[in-house]
Formats: C-alpha cells, sequence, structure tokens
C-alpha cells in the first residue's frame, strides 16, 4: 500500500464513529457504527491474513433482500475492513425463546426465505457455513441471514480445516472429514427448521438425535427434515431449490416431491440467441408476506430496513475507495422515504453536461496534498478541464419490483491528455415533488484520455423514484494527470444470454485481453464486465455486472454476468474494462 491509499482509508475509517462493539475474536472485531448521523452500519475488522477479499467481492455481487449489502471495503495496514448494511430486528433464536415453537406455515415460509437466500450465495459461489438461529434476523420486513465469518468460496479455497460453525446446526462434514459444499448450508436449513418446529434447541448432533427431536412432527414434514440432514452430503437435497419445494409440498400437506435427477446437480442454462424471441424465465409464484411475531412495545427493535440490492464498487480495494466515499456513504442513508413506483422499463437520457453540484465532489487540496500523491504541475484550470472533459455519453434506469433503481451509464474522458483517477458519477432519484429521495456515487477506475468505460449497478433505498439525475463529480487535484499511456483493449465474443435456472437472466461470453495497457501498472487484479441489452429501438432494457480474475496478454476466459432484471432476448452488448 502506498502512503496516499493509506491515508484515504484512514480518512474514511476515522469518519464512522462506533456505537458499540458485536463481537471480538481472533476473526476480527465487529461494531456498530453510524457517519454524520446516517446509519447504523455494521463495521467489520478483519486482519489481513485473515481477510477472504474474494468472499466480499462476491458478496457485495449478490442482488437478493435477505442478504447482507455491502456499502464499501478498504484496507488498513494491519486490517482488512467490510461495512455493511445493518439489519434491524431480533435473532431468530431469540424470536423462538420469546414465542416458543413456530407454526408449520411460519417455518415453511422461513425455509423458503433461507433457501432462496442460499440460491443466490450458491449461484455465486459461495457457502455460508454457519446458518444457525444466532445468524438469522426476523424483522418486520423480513427474513436475513447475517454474519459471513465463516463464508468461503470452495473452488478458490481449499482448506485443511473447515470453521466448525455452530453446535448441532453445522454439517458433519464440517468438523473435518471433508471439505465442505453448498449441501453443508441446506443440512443447517433442515437443522433451523427442527429448531423452529419444536422450539427446542439439538441435544446432539447424530441422527438418532435428530429422529428423536422431530418425532412428533407430521410424518411429510420430519421426511423432508431427515434428508436434509443427511449424514452423506450426496443423500441431501442437492440445491436450496429443491429443499424449498420439498418443505412447500410437505407443509402444505403433500408428498415430498420425488428426487429428479434434473435437479440433483447444476441449475440448467439453457441458452438463447440474442436475436431471437424466448420463453419468458420462470419464477416462484408470489405468495402473501408472512407476519412475524414482534416483541411488545418496551422491547421492539426500530423499524426495519430492507436491504439494498446493489453492486458497491468500494469492494474491490482501497485504492478505489476515495475520499469522496464519505460523503456518499452519508447522504446513502439520509434519504427521505416515497411510495413504491411500478417499473416503466429503462429511460433513455440524452447526454448530460458535467456541469455537478457539491453532490459526491471530492475535497478541495490541502497544504499537505503533496504527501498524498498530488500529480506535479496539475493545476486548478488542469482539474477544470479534465471535470469538463468527462461526459456521460449514455444513461439509463429503471424501477425494479422493490423500488430499487437499475441503472446503466457510459463515461466518456474526451481529452487527449488528461487521466482521470477514481471518476465518480452520482446517480440521484427524485419523487414527484423533485424531493430527493436516494443519492448513491459510483466509482470507476482510472479513466484515460480518449476512453470510454461503460457501468451497471442498482442504487437507491427502496423507495422508488419517479425520476433519475446523473452528475459527474469535480475529480480533485490529486486525481488528475497527464498521460501519454492508453488503456487497455479487450474483445468480448460468443455473448448469449441464457436463462440461469432460478427466474433470471444472465449473458455469457468469452473476454479477450487484446493488448496489456497502461492501467495495468494500477489495477487491482480484475477485468470488469458490464452487460447491456437493448430493444429494437435501441434503448437500454437490461443490464448487470461481473468481474472476473485479470488474465495474461492475449489470452481467454469465460464469463457470467447476472442481469438485475430478466431479458429473454434482445440486442446484447457486453463491455470489458481494467478494474
Amino acid at each position: 500500500m502506498d502512503e496516499r491509499a493509506v491515508r484515504q482509508a484512514m480518512s474514511i475509517d476515522d469518519a464512522y464513529v462506533v456505537e458499540r462493539r458485536l463481537a471480538k475474536g481472533p476473526d476480527g472485531t465487529t461494531e456498530l457504527v453510524s457517519i454524520d448521523g446516517a446509519g447504523p452500519f455494521v463495521r467489520r475488522r478483519m486482519p489481513i491474513a485473515r481477510a477472504r477479499r474474494a468472499v466480499w467481492a462476491a458478496l457485495a455481487d449478490c442482488q437478493d433482500p435477505r442478504l447482507p449489502h455491502v456499502r464499501m471495503s478498504y484496507e488498513l495496514p494491519d486490517e482488512y475492513v467490510v461495512v455493511l448494511d445493518y439489519a434491524e430486528g431480533e435473532t431468530l433464536a431469540d424470536l423462538v425463546a420469546r414465542e416458543g415453537a413456530l407454526s408449520c406455515s411460519q417455518a415453511c415460509d422461513l425455509a423458503a426465505d433461507l433457501c432462496g437466500a442460499l440460491s443466490v450465495l450458491h449461484a455465486h459461489g459461495l457457502v455460508h457455513r454457519d446458518v444457525a438461529p444466532a445468524n438469522i434476523v426476523v424483522g418486520e420486513n423480513g427474513v436475513h441471514l447475517i454474519d459471513f465469518g465463516n463464508a468461503c468460496l470452495p473452488a478458490l479455497e481449499q482448506e485443511e480445516e473447515n470453521p466448525q460453525g455452530t453446535w448441532g446446526f453445522a454439517a458433519p462434514e464440517q468438523h473435518g472429514f471433508t471439505q465442505v459444499d453448498a449441501r453443508a448450508d441446506l443440512y443447517a436449513v433442515g437443522r433451523v427448521a427442527a429448531f423452529v418446529l419444536t422450539g427446542a434447541l439439538p441435544e446432539g448432533n447424530t441422527q438418532r438425535e435428530l429422529r428423536d427431536h422431530v418425532a412428533h412432527l407430521p410424518e411429510a414434514v420430519r421426511a423432508v427434515i431427515e434428508r436434509a440432514c443427511a449424514f452423506e452430503p450426496s443423500a441431501r437435497y442437492q440445491s436450496a431449490e429443491e429443499l424449498a419445494r420439498a418443505f412447500g409440498a410437505a407443509c402444505a400437506g403433500e408428498a415430498a416431491p420425488a428426487e429428479d435427477a434434473a435437479n440433483s446437480g447444476a441449475p440448467t442454462k439453457d441458452a438463447v440467441p440474442v436475436s431471437a424471441a424466448a420463453a419468458t424465465p420462470q419464477g416462484a409464484a408470489e405468495v402473501p408476506p408472512t407476519t412475524w411475531p414482534q416483541p411488545s412495545a418496551q422491547e421492539a427493535p426500530s423499524a426495519g430496513r430492507r436491504w439494498s440490492a446493489k453492486r458497491i464498487v468500494g469492494v474491490c480495494a482501497i485504492a478505489l475507495v476515495v475520499v469522496v466515499a464519505i460523503a456518499a456513504v452519508a447522504m446513502n442513508m439520509n434519504q427521505t422515504q416515497a411510495n413504491l413506483i411500478p417499473s416503466e422499463g429503462f429511460e433513455k437520457d440524452e447526454q448530460v453536461d458535467a456541469d455537478v453540484s457539491a453532490v459526491g465532489n471530492a475535497p478541495a487540496a490541502t497544504d499537505d496534498s503533496a504527501a498524498i500523491g498530488v500529480t506535479a504541475g496539475i493545476s486548478t484550470d488542469d482539474v477544470a478541464r479534465a471535470h469538463a472533459a468527462l461526459k456521460l455519453a449514455e444513461t439509463g434506469w429503471s424501477i425494479d419490483a422493490n423500488g430499487y433503481i437499475s441503472y446503466a451509464f457510459s463515461l466518456e474522458n474526451t481529452s487527449d491528455d488528461l487521466l482521470v483517477d477514481f471518476p465518480a458519477v452520482t446517480i440521484t432519484g427524485y419523487d414527484d415533488a423533485g424531493s430527493v429521495v436516494s443519492s448513491d456515487t459510483m466509482t470507476l477506475a482510472a479513466l484515460y484520455p480518449g476512453q470510454t468505460q461503460y457501468c451497471a449497478s442498482i442504487a437507491g433505498n427502496g423507495a422508488g423514484a419517479a425520476t433519475v439525475e446523473f452528475s459527474i463529480g469535480m475529480p480533485g487535484d490529486w486525481d488528475v494527470r497527464r498521460i501519454t499511456g492508453s488503456a487497455s483493449t479487450y474483445e468480448v465474443t460468443d455473448a448469449i444470454l441464457v436463462s440461469n435456472g432460478f427466474g433470471g437472466s444472465a449473458a455469457t461470453g468469452k473476454v479477450r485481453l487484446a493488448v496489456a495497457g497502461d492501467d495495468m501498472s494500477t489495477a487491482m487484479g480484475s477485468i470488469a464486465l458490464t452487460a447491456l441489452v437493448r430493444d429494437d429501438a435501441g434503448s437500454i432494457v437490461a443490464s448487470g455486472e461481473t468481474y472476473i480474475d485479470m488474465i495474461p496478454e492475449g489470452s481467454t476466459a469465460s464469463f457470467e454476468i447476472p442481469l438485475f432484471t430478466p431479458a429473454a432476448s434482445g440486442t446484447l452488448e457486453v463491455h470489458a474494462r481494467t478494474w
């Protein structure tokens, strides 16, 4: 880490106020924090040696309101820090201690929510490894899965020992006989279901103990739990979707669905040619929301917030979390609530001028600015010229069914000699009266002269928006450099739309690093891939973004980009940039 990055990280870290410490152990410290009155947030501080950066990056890509929303991450000299939204409510352990056993209907809905969250995790290669009552929060707005301290990406991590998780809920393989996979989480869901249906914690961790524990439950429900908790992973349900269907059928009084070989492996991906029409992806039928028992007035927690489902660019590394992010984080949570606006498709905006107010602007350089990496010879006029050279060539947005803003934009640097590090674009949502209801800032990597970068993500807070404005922040003088180099170039081939097996869509294909440019010297070791789907009029109707590991020059890698909204057909574009 250079001195500039350290200073930026310390500035961000110092801006948070610790409200209270939630936990502390060898894996780090978890704190409840706020910033400028906004929050609360959960800040997790991990020793560098124990930080699983890839896990947090993958979690930030998971677009599900039942999973934590990663606000940002940054790196200090000895710690890796992640900031998450706080899930308000009470833990499932506390709820059952207060209310006793839940009804079969409530247990089924709980299992469906957990399986829904896990299906998203598993689709991104993540395994939670500690699904337990203390790590499930039940609020007025639903169920949330928390505490990802044990989570892993099995495809990337080959540990000699697995974290054991919570005794009585952790799968047998977590105690050492083999490496875990997604089926360990399904075992835990079965154990959680047994706990909420009986109101009692497990007295042991054996199959005999489990059978005795659930002996009084309806036969169909008992059969689902016992299969989910089979000792051998291959004897369990093989996907979260399969387990959710089995619970639903059992709680409805039907026989559990027979195992289907087609459902026993990875979800099927049916390729759809970009130019061809395709059937609408299947999704789960809508059901009335569960009404969870709430604590009495004197012990009730404050009203819950539904997680914002968006990708925060700050998750990749401290070098990309600039001081601008401090103001952006504070604004993100100080928003006025508005009624949900139904989705009406992306709106295509005209080119936006780079004239922006103070929203998202970096602070002016101070006397010690040279110590944090100000480029020699850059004047105030150069900064103004660099700002004027940044152009939003295209923007598009829509409101999804949960009230969040799905957006995409392309940012162009029309300068012929000035590079801008970390250009920031603020996405502001307004209600019908013109009041701000949400504000989020997306920060990109270095933007070279003549280069255009594409970006897509999700913004907002679930309040919807009548209109959305995109504005370019003023760069600091330390973010502007004169340069004669060029950015890397990429070639995308074989791009098609596919159904991802979960009621959504994805873009798949191959990307080749054609020419490794000067941006490799400051890259964080990844390639950002943005997918845009256009209708016949050329308007953006769907988008998505993901990140893959950097590849050598001349090499090719495959990719899959989950789309924020389903798209069965259309004209697909995939743009790559160095990250």
